[in-house]
């Protein structure tokens, strides 16, 4: 991702108040220099672009005149999840060729395409393609609720995806989310997911 990044210089924003529809609409008519890509759709109102600096600059001010509440650069020096990453695509995949993949035992639901997939070929080439594609964050979250998802376990020492849970949920939902990155996290996950 750093050749990545050296060979074209990007960067993400974070456009609030304005849905995937809205945005997709917009970048259909945007005809401003450079490139912008829907990186993210992470709540019903907050979603990522990526580009280079030509296409955020130009992009974002069409989102503001179109009503966006915030538009928020994003600490990263990589335009992640768009076309200006895609060289690294191949390199990933010829590293996911020496990983034996296995069809799941469980549902799994990929970001690329908020689906479950079962073919182990599939599993392998969404993986790459995760790299240079729209992250389906909402859609996958969604997917699950209606699937029956309770508990979401997040893993790690921030709380960033719990947040974005919140934003989805539905007000007084039955579904708990959990962040674990002490062992007493843990047990308190293992309560909550055991009863």
């Amino acid at each position: 991702m750093e050749r990545e990044g050296a060979a074209n210089p990007g960067g993400m924003l974070a456009v609030l108040g304005l849905t995937i529809e809205v945005i997709d609409n917009l970048l259909k008519s945007y005809t401003g220099a450079g490139i912008v890509v829907v990186a993210n759709h992470n709540a019903e109102q907050q979603i990522i672009i990526s580009g280079d600096q030509e296409g955020l600059d130009g992009f974002s001010e069409m989102c503001r005149e179109n009503g966006a509440k915030k538009i928020v650069a994003l600490k990263v020096s990589v335009a992640n999840h768009s076309p200006l990453v895609a060289g690294a695509v191949d390199d990933f995949s010829a590293c996911m060729a020496a990983v034996q993949f296995n069809t799941p035992q469980i549902p799994v639901l990929f970001n690329v395409t908020a689906l479950q997939e079962t073919t182990p070929e599939t599993i392998r080439e969404i993986m790459a393609r995760q790299i240079a594609s729209r992250v389906r964050w909402y859609e996958s979250m969604n997917r699950m609720i209606e699937d029956g998802v309770e508990v979401f376990v997040e893993l790690g020492p921030k709380t960033v995806l719990s947040g974005m849970m919140r934003k989805i949920l539905p007000r007084k939902s039955p579904v708990t989310c959990v962040q674990l990155d002490t062992p007493e996290s843990l047990a308190k996950a293992v309560d909550i997911i055991t009863g």
